[in-house]
């Protein structure tokens, strides 16, 4: 049965991998947080040739830099997805650790917001 996630609904993730690496992670049962062909075939990537999603956008605002990623959705293990992209720039840029969290937002079909939650 799918989830729908509508514009306006959000998902929580928490950094549980090197903030050097820049890799967030997704829950696999999220998936319908994204559209379906934004999920890649296989996690090899085109230039392995593997079959590439389409892309979405990820934007984060750190006072007036912003930061944005295009990236597909590759599947990291059968219980995780994750974006291809590392946003390792963004983590250094407000001081992230392993263990913080952030709000995804979906802000419209292939865009999402990521802002860090407050404790």
């Amino acid at each position: 049965m799918s989830t729908s996630f509508g514009i306006g609904t959000f998902v929580v993730i928490e950094i549980i991998s090197s903030v050097e690496r820049g890799a967030i992670y997704f829950s696999i049962s999220t998936r319908h947080f994204f559209p379906e062909d934004s999920i890649a075939k296989d996690r090899k990537g085109i230039n392995n040739g593997g079959i590439k999603g389409t892309d979405v956008l990820f934007v984060a605002t750190v006072g007036s830099d912003k930061y944005e990623y295009k990236t597909d959705i590759k599947t990291s293990s059968g219980l995780k997805i994750s974006p291809r992209k590392s946003f390792a720039r963004y983590f250094k840029a407000i001081g992230a650790k392993i263990g913080d969290k952030f709000k995804i937002t979906r802000i419209s079909l292939r865009e999402y917001e990521i802002t860090p939650v407050i404790h």
